[in-house]
């Protein structure tokens, strides 16, 4: 005989479906002599939660506006060379080519980069105009109207565009919000090169007509100092941790240290180099390289004395120097139509990349 126990089953799922479903029941009754009691307030609270559900929608949507870099894929850093085809280069310095060719219907000719590295703008002499363009997409954002012969541009903290007019001897500040220009700042004779202080806002420019520096304060909107130079001045390139602006002086194949501080000059030097055309600080500050374009070469002098170390050789005819985030040197050469970029500080070796284009200049996009 057997005298293992026995096992009962019990049917709990018939029982467990005949307890949801009196539980069913009794919600919907509930609810029903709820909502009929409390129908106002029902009502309210479902409109509440409409509302706030709008809300994280329409916050959603502004965000993903303000902020490109949601909504589009971010790209490496590149350079964007400009060529005379009205259309421009993009190099990327992850890997080292070139990876896009927008094409525009008017002449890439005076570029120049945001402070806040995002935007580049595009002056066109042609069509009186000044563009806006996408640093990501490349897409042409804004087409504001400036007077004639706009050249280059920089823009401050404040997202102020300053355009520089040589042949009206004049800086404009245009409002890219309301995309007309607000004001004028006269200068002295053919004002060409020009650099800002993002920390004090000046503008510093150089007057090639007058042989002088005109310092400008971008707030006030006027000229607050000029320094005399031993020549007539080409580019700049500025220390502003040191206050001391580096100015070419093409005529004489030399070029000028000026402590924009105490306004005043503190010496000249030799280019090493025929025909300077470039100038550029080295992000560490330690090193000012000057693109000669009768030598084909890129001569390096180290700061704060000033002294020359080598020069460089490069391709025919340089004409712009850019560092990348690692600080490799990018030379930019219009007689080759090549781009060098040659490895960090002491740059004992270059890559070189065949643009296809007649270039003309270049801005790095972080």
């Amino acid at each position: 005989m057997n005298n293992e126990p026995r096992i009962r089953f019990v049917k709990y799922p018939f029982r467990l479906k005949k307890v949801l479903r009196n539980y069913i029941i009794t919600l919907n009754i509930s609810l029903g002599n709820s909502f009929r009691k409390h129908s106002a307030l029902w009502t309210a609270a479902g409109f509440i939660i409409l509302i706030g559900f709008l809300g994280s929608i329409t916050y959603l949507w502004l965000y993903i506006a303000s902020h490109p870099e949601v909504s589009t894929p971010k790209k490496n850093p590149a350079l964007l060379i400009s060529g005379k085809e009205q259309t421009i280069c993009v190099v990327d310095l992850e890997e080292y080519k070139i990876v896009d060719r927008p094409v525009y219907d008017f002449p890439v000719i005076h570029m120049s980069i945001s402070s806040l590295k995002t935007n580049v703008f595009v002056s066109d002499k042609i069509h009186k105009l000044l563009y806006n363009i996408d640093g990501v997409t490349y897409k042409v954002l804004q087409k504001i109207p400036v007077h004639n012969d706009p050249g280059p541009v920089v823009t401050n903290l404040y997202g102020e565009i300053f355009v520089l007019h040589p042949g009206l001897n004049s800086l404009f500040s245009v409002d890219a919000v309301r995309e007309k220009e607000t004001g004028v700042i006269p200068l002295d004779k053919n004002p060409t090169g020009m650099v800002i202080s993002l920390g004090t806002g000046y503008i510093y420019v150089a007057n090639t007509g007058s042989n002088n520096i005109s310092i400008v304060d971008a707030k006030s909107r006027k000229v607050i100092n000029s320094i005399a130079l031993p020549g007539s001045p080409g580019k700049v390139a500025l220390n502003s941790d040191k206050g001391i602006l580096y100015v070419l002086l093409p005529e004489t194949d030399e070029f000028a240290e000026v402590d924009v501080i105490n306004g005043i000059v503190k010496g000249t030097f030799s280019c090493e180099g025929k025909k300077p055309f470039d100038i550029a600080i080295h992000p560490k500050g330690k090193h000012l390289y000057i693109a000669a374009r009768g030598s084909n070469t890129v001569s390096v002098f180290s700061l704060p004395e000033v002294k020359f170390e080598k020069n460089l050789l490069t391709g025919r005819d340089p004409i712009a120097l850019e560092f990348t985030a690692r600080n490799e040197l990018c030379v930019l050469n219009s007689g080759s139509d090549d781009l060098y970029i040659f490895t960090p500080y002491p740059h004992l070796k270059a890559r070189k990349i065949e643009l296809g284009i007649n270039v003309a200049e270049m801005v790095l996009v972080p």
